[in-house]
């Protein structure tokens, strides 16, 4: 339950448009990350993860950490 709490938090985080994207995007990575930690198969963090990183890679930035 926690995992999912904390990958809903990464997409809450992903979605908010009062947070500016240099700071939304690495911060939802983070969470989704932990949310990945504590249950690999959380399907949220799996895909929204992908979707974050896959933006990084089509404008040819380094993925955060």
């Amino acid at each position: 339950a926690y995992a999912a709490s904390v990958a809903d938090l990464g997409r809450a985080t992903m979605l908010d448009q009062s947070i500016p994207p240099k700071k939304r995007y690495p911060d939802a990575l983070k969470f989704y990350r932990q949310a990945l930690t504590l249950d690999p198969t959380n399907k949220v963090a799996l895909e929204d993860k992908k979707k974050i990183e896959d933006v990084y890679k089509s404008m040819g930035k380094p993925i955060p950490q």
